[in-house]
């Protein structure tokens, strides 16, 4: 199971690779020697910046294996995210990747990962609070509870989910919201 802290380059790179200049907040610090935590702040609003074409990006970026609590999201970020879309009146963004085994494999636990604009996340994480969850789960496979059959991540969020390509890691498809809001260019394809 891949860490927070692997996801968030993969994410970076899937930007890059798009056009997208990708500035990772620094959150924590280590020391190079013994690899001891030397500090860590948890105020930052989002993971980090991209910038495309002049225009700031903001992404938080997030991790589950197969179902995704909501309270992993803190209020700081929820204000950060909410604040940014209401002042610019551009959308905010949520990268979260779920899934156990590796993203090209067969499994019904593969890792996919979804980039949500920070408006439809809170109508989906509402749609599903209404019902007394208090998590996402990956898909209806991964569920046991008959509620979470129809409201999971692979059923909400399908429209915004990004691809995994063998030689470049995940990539934003050409029909996703955040290519034709930002008016990206650069597509890769799955034939090398």
């Amino acid at each position: 199971m891949p860490t927070r802290k692997q996801n968030e380059p993969e994410i970076g790179k899937m930007l890059r690779l798009q056009g997208v200049e990708w500035q990772k907040f620094t959150d924590r610090q280590y020391c190079q020697v013994c690899h001891n935590l030397i500090w860590k702040t948890d105020n930052l609003p989002f993971d980090g910046q991209g910038t495309y074409l002049g225009r700031a990006i903001p992404v938080e970026i997030k991790q589950a294996e197969t179902s995704f609590p909501f309270n992993d999201i803190r209020e700081n970020q929820r204000e950060g995210l909410t604040k940014w879309e209401r002042v610019n009146n551009a959308p905010a963004w949520l990268a979260i990747t779920m899934g156990t085994d590796r993203p090209n494999s067969k499994s019904t636990r593969k890792r996919r990962s979804w980039l949500v604009p920070w408006n439809v996340w809170v109508l989906q994480e509402n749609l599903i609070r209404a019902n007394g969850l208090k998590s996402m789960p990956y898909s209806a496979e991964t569920t046991t509870r008959k509620i979470l059959k129809q409201y999971n991540a692979d059923t909400l969020l399908g429209m915004h989910e990004v691809k995994w390509i063998s030689k470049h890691g995940w990539s934003i498809p050409r029909s996703h919201a955040f290519a034709s809001h930002y008016g990206l260019k650069e597509f890769h394809n799955d034939r090398g």
